[in-house]
């Protein structure tokens, strides 16, 4: 929600026009996902990022920006690549229509908007965890068991690539 205000802030200051804006994607997913302080030392130079990675509109800005973080900061740390790897889900979970992601006690509700979710069942069956097809709210569940919450938002990027 911060990276949200921050780009909205940013947009007005710029003078630029608001966008159609595009559906927000709820994100609910306990993990530790941050750009640590003791990853990027300077406040002015990590609320940039937070700022940069709040625009982005393609998995490719995404990826130049981590690669120039990568270059000045060094390896992430573990909350560093969470954060990353969050970003990337909502950006590809938008595209694929999602509109709430949400972890439970013993799986991740996937949840696509009205028009429901169009997917290719041989590839979600081919997964290597374990995945069932909702009806309400059209999407998925994605079962914890055997996964580290560090998977997650990679196990759900693998199944969102078997949408359409």
């Amino acid at each position: 929600v911060y990276t949200e205000m921050l780009a909205e802030e940013i947009a007005k200051l710029k003078g630029e026009q608001q966008a159609a804006s595009k559906p927000q994607v709820a994100l609910d997913l306990d993990l530790d996902a941050r750009l640590s302080p003791s990853y990027i030392q300077d406040d002015d130079r990590r609320i940039a990022y937070y700022g940069r990675f709040a625009e982005t509109d393609s998995l490719a800005q995404v990826g130049r920006i981590a690669r120039e973080m990568r270059e000045e900061y060094g390896p992430f740390p573990a909350e560093v690549k969470a954060f990353v790897d969050l970003v990337k889900l909502r950006l590809l979970a938008g595209e694929r229509g999602v509109v709430s992601i949400k972890e439970h006690m013993t799986d991740i509700e996937i949840a696509f908007g009205d028009e429901g979710v169009d997917y290719d069942a041989r590839k979600v069956k081919e997964l290597p965890f374990n995945v069932e097809p909702t009806r309400y709210p059209p999407g998925f569940s994605l079962k914890k068991r055997g996964m580290a919450a560090t998977d997650y938002p990679g196990a759900i990027s693998s199944l969102l690539y078997a949408c359409r």
